[in-house]
């Protein structure tokens, strides 16, 4: 079994899958990391010397590879859900979460440098937000609210896999 995260940059993923893989004993991956691994430069060079489209490209070999593992807890790219085909895979999944975090708590959050897509435009978040909400929606199995501790996100996400 494999649980997926899905969910808008600064909402948690990665923590939460840390703190999830922990707790469920299963291993953690991150795309970005596969990203950065099968491309062999970092994500802020691809986006600058290639192009977003070409990350797109990476990020879904990134998917399709971390799919492979089982029993691994997948910490996915907040855009993951851009391209139609990324969709159709997760859509083929049977635990994928989408973690919901409000744009003005991802605000607070946020190191915006270190995102290629907001680092000149902090508050294109709210753009992207609505882009691709529906999309999170239209992958996801269950959606847990950050809201709260991180801790009792973690709490809500294995008793919604139980």
């Amino acid at each position: 079994m494999n649980i997926i995260i899905i969910g808008m940059p600064g909402s948690g993923k990665t923590t939460i899958g840390e703190l999830l893989s922990s707790k469920l004993r299963m291993r953690f991956i991150d795309t970005d990391d596969l990203i950065v691994e099968i491309a062999r430069k970092s994500i802020d060079k691809i986006f600058s010397e290639d192009g977003e489209e070409e990350f797109r490209r990476i990020e879904t070999i990134a998917l399709k590879e971390a799919l492979k593992s089982k029993n691994a807890v997948i910490s996915t790219g907040g855009g993951i859900v851009v391209k139609d085909r990324n969709i159709d895979i997760l859509k083929n999944e049977e635990y994928v979460i989408f973690v919901d975090r409000s744009v003005e708590d991802i605000l607070d959050t946020l190191d915006s440098e270190s995102r290629p897509l907001l680092k000149d435009d902090q508050n294109r978040i709210y753009k992207l937000y609505d882009q691709r909400y529906d999309r999170y929606i239209e992958s996801a199995k269950i959606i847990v609210k950050n809201d709260k501790y991180l801790t009792d996100v973690v709490k809500d996400i294995i008793n919604s896999i139980k």
